[in-house]
């Protein structure tokens, strides 16, 4: 099979990429210093949003990413 026909083929044969909002939310947004804020993780969009079930341990890195790239 050529090359050409193996893109084609690929490009037919995948989907529409869909991605899932992820999302911490603090349960208060404005709090004085060194207080603990518990905080819920959330997924999906919308009215089917849900809380995120997984291990919190399956977190491995939290990056804050904005218009000038990452920031750690």
């Amino acid at each position: 099979m050529s090359r050409l026909a193996i893109a084609i083929t690929t490009l037919l044969l995948a989907g529409p990429a869909a991605a899932h909002g992820f999302w911490i939310q603090p349960r208060a947004f404005a709090t004085t210093v060194d207080i603990a804020v518990p905080m819920t993780i959330w997924v999906g969009h919308g009215k089917d949003r849900q809380r995120w079930s997984a291990p919190i341990d399956r977190v491995t890195a939290l990056t804050a990413t904005g218009p000038a790239g990452s920031r750690d």
